[in-house]
Formats: structure tokens, C-alpha cells, sequence
């Protein structure tokens, strides 16, 4: 059986208001350690040796890739067809529907080339800039939901030929009874004129 002992608190001596605090020790905090590397231990070539054409190909051998990415790209880089394209492609542009004019420049259907690279053709160069502008956009996009990561944009830039603008209403009769004849026939048949 243990018994414990009793402190009598009357013998303890009395504390007097004047008595110093004990004294606090803040904790100790430990360094953090800093490592010091060469240059050289890094592995990367400085641009003066890069320019004098002394660079090293043994920088790029130490360099390894993990065998996981390199399994996970090949996995990620599914076939796809023009048609998988078009079929996904309304999707990303009615994200810009409240866009008018950008929306129509992205209604125009881009073309499949090779090696994954998608042509998206333009009018001018403000349609060019603004397809310039989303290219990071619409690369992210496509490899997502096409589920291949060497998806490719370019812009084209071609030249539409736009018919000759018809300003008055004489000249626009003129058009539309070239395209239709008979309405050159109602014309003279009901006497029609513009003036009246």
C-alpha cells in the first residue's frame, strides 16, 4: 500500500507581494536547414554555353521522366474523328452565345487535319485576335472532352467574297429579279414603279 504524502501548507513560507514573477524561457526554436548547391549539381546550362553551341546533351539525360505520366499521356491520347469534333463543338461555342460576334465567328464548323490539329477559319483580323485570345481555352476544352492531350489549333484567315451591296430600292428589285425572273413579268404585268 502507498501512501502519499501530506504537505502542510502552513509550513510552506508565504509569498510576499513583492516577490519576483519566476522567469519565463521563450522555447527555442529550431533553424530551418539551408542546403547550399553548386551550379553545377543543378543541372541546367547557362545561356552563354547554350549560344556558343558547348551545350551538353547530358543535362537532358539527367533528366528522367516518371514512367506513370509518360503511361497516363498514352493513355489520354484517344483517336478521334471529325465528326467527334463537330459533335462536341456546339457545346464550347454556346458558352459565348451572349457574345454575338463572337459567337458567330465560332459558328463557322472547324476542319480536322493531321495530327490532331483543328483549323479554325476567320474573316479579318479582329476575329483572328479574339480566336488568338481563346486558343488556350479551346485546346483545354477539346482535349478534355476528346480525351487527347496533342490537340492543336491554328487560325486561318481566309478571304470571303461578299456580293455587291445593294443600297437603293431600285438596285435591290434589280437583284432579286435576276435571281427570280418572274418577278421581272409582275413587274410590267401590275405596272409596279418605286416612285409611287
Amino acid at each position: 500500500m502507498l501512501i502519499e504524502p501530506i504537505f502542510n501548507i502552513a509550513s510552506q513560507p508565504a509569498k510576499s507581494a513583492t516577490a519576483t514573477p519566476p522567469v519565463q524561457h521563450e522555447p527555442v526554436t529550431k533553424q530551418p536547414t539551408i542546403y547550399r548547391i553548386k551550379k553545377e549539381e543543378i543541372g541546367t546550362p547557362s545561356i552563354s554555353m547554350a549560344l556558343s553551341g558547348k551545350f551538353e546533351n547530358s543535362v537532358a539525360e539527367k533528366v528522367k521522366i516518371p514512367e506513370s505520366y509518360t503511361r497516363d499521356t498514352k493513355d489520354s491520347d484517344h483517336h478521334f474523328s471529325e465528326e467527334d469534333l463537330l459533335a462536341v463543338w456546339p457545346e464550347f461555342t454556346e458558352k459565348f452565345s451572349d457574345q454575338v460576334h463572337l459567337y458567330n465567328t465560332l459558328s463557322v464548323k472547324p476542319v480536322l487535319l493531321d495530327n490532331y490539329k483543328v483549323k479554325i477559319t476567320v474573316e479579318n483580323s479582329v476575329q483572328q485576335d479574339q480566336i488568338r485570345l481563346l486558343k488556350p481555352e479551346i485546346i483545354g476544352f477539346l482535349s478534355r472532352r476528346l480525351r487527347n492531350n496533342r490537340i492543336d489549333v491554328s487560325i486561318e484567315m481566309v478571304q470571303v467574297v461578299h456580293e455587291e451591296k445593294i443600297f437603293t430600292d431600285e438596285q435591290k428589285m434589280l437583284s432579286m429579279m435576276k435571281k427570280n425572273p418572274a418577278l421581272k413579268k409582275m413587274k410590267t404585268l401590275f405596272n409596279l414603279d418605286f416612285n409611287g
